[in-house]
């Protein structure tokens, strides 16, 4: 017995309603209601979602970098996009720059009482974009998420400072002891901004090109 309100009940007694005397099966009317309803089923069919057969995920698996041009990207890079939560519950995307270390892990610096550290301080979630490239054969990037912790150490801030100069400024390698030094009277003011990365969503449309 089909539970009350199953599908198909109703279309039964509707057949029945709509069919002529002596006649076996739907009548005119119940066969151009069911025309009809395909037609608008065909209409309001899904089309396929990419990455749903699996298509999608297997050419991003083939273009993806490796860890090493990961480490590469990031070391090459000079603008990072940090986006942490703001204080709406919206994206609050910010360009840095960054160092990265010997480790691999990726260091920035700024204000303590920027918006940046209050949001880092409610929400230690992050998510971050590298790239480059002109034309799109090649495009390359990478996508970090994690969570950021907030370091407030002197020797550790001066370090970044320095190595910020190194990086951006070409500053020569026997000054950066005296950058540290001098920065210090500054750092207490400052936030060391350290990356946890648990997930890398990385491309280079170059592999794509050449597949």
């Amino acid at each position: 017995m089909r539970p009350s309100g199953s599908p198909g009940e109703g279309a039964a007694a509707g057949d029945a309603a709509h069919r002529l005397p002596g006649a076996s099966g739907p009548g005119p009317a119940v066969c151009t209601w069911l025309a009809a309803a395909r037609g608008r089923a065909r209409r309001r069919a899904p089309r396929p979602v990419p990455g749903e057969d699996g298509q999608v995920a297997h050419d991003r698996s083939g273009i993806a970098l490796t860890d090493e041009e990961v480490d590469g990207l990031l070391r090459s890079s000079r603008t990072m996009v940090l986006v942490t939560v703001g204080p709406d519950g919206m994206p609050d995307p910010v360009p840095m720059w960054f160092v990265v270390d010997d480790d691999g892990a990726v260091w920035m610096r700024t204000y303590a009482k920027s918006q940046k550290v209050v949001n880092l301080e409610r929400d230690p979630r992050f998510s971050a974009l590298v790239e480059d490239g002109e034309r799109y054969t090649e495009l390359r990037g990478a996508q970090l998420s994690g969570r950021v912790e907030l370091v407030d150490d002197v020797d550790r801030i001066c370090d970044i400072a320095a190595g910020l100069l190194v990086k951006y400024e070409g500053l020569a390698p026997e000054h950066v002891d005296a950058v540290k030094e001098a920065y210090r009277p500054r750092a207490p003011k400052q936030r060391a901004l350290r990356l946890h990365v648990d997930r890398v969503v990385s491309w280079d449309h170059g592999k794509q090109a050449g597949a």
